[in-house]
């Protein structure tokens, strides 16, 4: 194996270990042992997820679509940023790839997506969310259209 196939498996499997970890660690907990660090901004909640983003409602084939169709676009930019040597962005697409994997692995064995971190007391969310959110402001802020070079 080449040392790039082994950066593009390292960058998927540790961010979607970590997800599956935490997620089966709190699915196993009681209701009543969750934490709370700060009441009411962030404490552990435990969240069945049937719709989208802010639990918007869709039918499980329409996301399904919607993930390969966000996956096959994903990987075209990372096989991109990967010829062009561009590991910051490389990185911040692994993020995002190993975001939705994590939520799709869910998806697939539970019909919904685990959340089990609550902000504000309205928001539920897990780990591969954050690394799609991170993935997701890293690439945005470091992008950098083909041709156009940075400015010093």
């Amino acid at each position: 194996m080449t040392k790039s196939v082994i950066s593009i498996l390292l960058g998927l499997i540790a961010p979607l270990v970590a997800d599956r970890l935490t997620k089966l660690y709190f699915m196993k907990q009681s209701a009543d042992s969750g934490f709370v660090l700060f009441s009411g901004i962030l404490e552990s909640t435990r969240h069945q997820n049937y719709g989208v983003v802010a639990n918007f409602p869709l039918p499980m084939l329409v996301i399904f679509i919607l993930t390969a169709v966000a996956v096959f676009f994903l990987v075209l930019g990372l096989r991109s940023a990967w010829k062009k040597s561009d590991w910051p962005q490389s990185a911040y697409l692994l993020l995002i790839l190993a975001g939705a994997a994590g939520n799709l692995w869910d998806r697939v064995q539970y019909g919904y997506v685990f959340d089990w971190i609550l902000l504000f007391s309205r928001s539920a969310l897990n780990l591969a969310d954050i690394f799609i959110i991170l993935g997701l402001l890293g690439y945005f802020f470091t992008y950098r259209p083909a041709g156009r070079r940075p400015t010093s």
